[in-house]
């Protein structure tokens, strides 16, 4: 194949000399050009875009890079290519261009072939078909002919007639003489049938001397004499005779085999069987935390489908007798615990959020996920949809979050729980700094050591001790057990903080803060910083802006393009900064105002004792002790801090 296109170059240009014209540089591969411009994410795409514009192959465009594209970071900073694709319209003589569409195409080109000859005996006479050679292939001669009509005993023959067919070698047949019957030397056929009735193949035997050819009409004759009358391949027996497939078994009829129907069944919309699969992250490490192990499901979510039963598809052999099939078998739908059917019964929904389970044929949603150890490698980290139970452990490093309760019979170590509900922990929660306990409603436990955060929507109850944590409640946090102690740390509660004993002999830094909405207080805080953070970037930014300003007005009103690129774009972040200092501004006041309108007046109360260096704050009175205090409560009376006697809790015992 190139070889014959390096001839039509060379046959090209020598067309171009010819007639006087000087050949374009490219061969015929130059002429006339088309141009468009597009936008791709790769030079193949932009191509496949600009051949179907251009309605033409890419092997005949060519393209200039006008903006050079990128795939971005993970997807991001993605950009576009921008390519100027031509359509090079070639100058290819005439002679050549049958050839060139084959090229094309992709078809295979012969250069050269001899030329053929065949002699066919029917019952509409005798044929001759000459057919011409191709590029530098031989010619059929008259004396071949001869000698053919010869050896097959065909005489009394106009000679000129057959060199006239010879000399214009047309490829088609031309009658040359009549058909003289000899069923001795005519050609034969044999059909063979399948045990199974289902194939039909034809032998053609080829005819002797000037013996005619089987024909169609033979054929067809025969496969009716023998009752084959369905899937019969009319065009496999026309090729057979045009193309002298003698000796050689070929398929002429086939009938068509039966189907069953497939049965009906189940397509889950969930994984049945889990397979542990972990995934790599940016930098490719593997964390084998998140095992995925659970798999949640909502109210109303499809958990399987039926496919219903298909019917039996009836068969029928070349003789056209009919095979029968059978239909599909039917199944019926078998919801487990908290699943239903849908009212067209092709359909298993989930009733409840939860961990769908499929066993014993049985699709289930359990509201509980139960691990019988440890939170650890073996389990990775849990996410769940309803309530969880921990039998042992949580090690550090691992997260368990639940939309329901989380109830942790162990200890709990650096960890991350989060529920909607309540979090229990038997034991107790060893944070060392970095745990993070966040609970919609109550947090219960042994004691809460070393916490990073603990935050409830409701109370916090602990039996013995919060030591060095920073804890937050909606409503109150009670430590009421026999060593119930508050020592260092933060300790904030929206209406109550009660406990035996508040900071150490030792003088330990405790702050205690109650009647102000906790999550509220620590918003002021964090927005108060970053409004202070916004105030200094827009100080630096005037300053710097100030700098390009005097420079641009020195500089005759102009300064280098990068120096101007700086300063819009310094313009705009003081002003982006500028705006969100507003916001924050407003959002203090929103919270200043709630915070105000608050009823609770809150109060701490301590049945044993109040160590000096703690830090007491009733919504907006403050107090630190600087002497022990026994017995006491602490509330706020005309700005003021007042103490009272104290005050038990009133503690509602949780299963």
């Amino acid at each position: 194949m190139d070889r014959l296109k390096e001839l039509l170059i060379d046959e090209t240009e020598e067309s171009f000399q010819s007639e006087g014209v000087q050949p374009p540089e490219g061969g015929a591969q130059s002429g006339a050009e088309e141009f468009i411009e597009v936008e791709a994410y790769s030079i193949e795409e932009g191509l496949e875009h600009a051949s179907k514009k251009l309605k033409t192959s890419i092997a005949d465009l060519e393209y200039e890079i006008l903006e050079r594209g990128s795939s971005g970071f993970l997807g991001i900073g993605r950009r576009p290519y921008r390519i100027l694709i031509k359509r090079l319209i070639s100058r290819i003589p005439e002679e050549l261009k049958g050839v060139t569409e084959m090229i094309q195409k992709g078809e295979a080109v012969q250069q050269d072939a001899d030329g053929e000859f065949k002699i066919r005996v029917t019952k509409q006479g005798m044929f001759l078909i000459v057919k011409a050679p191709r590029g530098r292939g031989r010619r059929i001669s008259l004396q071949e002919v001869q000698n053919a009509l010869y050896e097959r005993q065909i005489s009394e023959i106009d000679v000129k007639l057959i060199e006239g067919i010879v000399n214009k070698a047309r490829g088609k047949p031309v009658k040359i003489g009549e058909w003289q019957p000899n069923p001795d030397n005519d050609g034969k056929m044999s059909i063979e049938i399948s045990e199974d009735e289902m194939k039909s193949y034809l032998t053609l035997i080829p005819p002797r001397r000037n013996g005619r050819i089987v024909e169609l009409d033979d054929v067809v004759a025969e496969l009716n004499k023998r009752n084959i009358i369905y899937g019969v391949k009319e065009s496999a027996i026309k090729e057979a005779i045009e193309n002298d497939q003698y000796n050689q078994p070929v398929l002429i009829a086939e009938g068509i085999p039966s189907h069953d129907g497939a049965d009906a069944r189940v397509e889950f919309k969930f994984k049945v069987d889990k397979e542990i699969q972990l995934e790599e992250d940016e930098s490719g490490k593997v964390d084998f935390k998140e095992l995925d192990l659970i798999e949640n499901v909502v109210v109303g979510q499809v958990l399987a489908t039926k496919v219903p039963p298909q019917k039996g598809q009836t068969g029928k052999t070349i003789t056209g007798r009919e095979i029968p099939s059978k239909d599909g078998r039917d199944i019926q739908l078998q919801p487990g615990k908290n699943v239903k059917v849908s009212e067209d019964r092709t359909q298993m929904i989930a009733e409840i959020n939860g961990q769908v389970v499929y066993n014993k044929g049985r699709i289930s949603v359990e509201p509980v996920y139960e691990v019988k150890g440890d939170v650890s490698l073996d389990t990775g980290n849990i996410v769940f949809l309803g309530t969880v139970i921990v039998r042992g452990n949580v090690e550090d490093g691992f997260s368990v979050k639940a939309a329901g309760n989380i109830d942790i019979r162990g200890n709990v170590g650096k960890a991350q729980l989060e529920a909607e509900g309540d979090i229990i922990i038997k034991q107790g929660l060893l944070g060392k700094d970095e745990a993070e306990i966040v609970a919609g409603n109550d947090i219960i436990a042994k004691f809460i050591e070393r916490a990073k955060r603990v935050e409830a929507g409701r109370d916090i109850l602990v039996s013995e001790g919060i030591m060095h944590s920073f804890v937050d409640a909606g409503k109150r946090v009670v430590c009421n057990g026999r060593r119930a102690m508050i020592v260092g740390g933060r300790v904030r509660a929206g209406e109550e903080v009660n406990a035996k004993v508040i900071g150490s002999p030792s003088f330990t830094e405790t702050i205690v803060e109650v009647g102000l909405d906790p999550k509220s207080r620590q918003q002021l805080i964090e927005l108060g910083e970053e409004f202070r953070n916004s105030k200094e970037k827009v100080h630096e930014l005037n300053m710097n802006i100030t700098t390009l300003q005097t420079q641009k007005k020195t500089g005759g009103g102009k300064l280098s393009p990068d120096k101007e690129e700086m300063l819009l774009n310094m313009l705009r972040e003081k002003e982006e900064l500028s705006a969100r200092m507003a916001e924050i501004e407003d959002q203090i006041q929103e919270i200043r105002a709630y915070l105000t309108s608050l009823e609770e007046k809150g109060k701490v109360a301590v049945q044993n004792v109040v160590y000096p260096k703690v830090k007491i704050t009733v919504k907006d009175a403050n107090l630190e002790v600087r002497d022990d205090f026994k017995y006491v409560t602490f509330v706020q009376e005309a700005g003021n801090i007042k103490v009272l006697p104290y005050e038990e809790p009133k503690v509602q015992k949780k299963e």
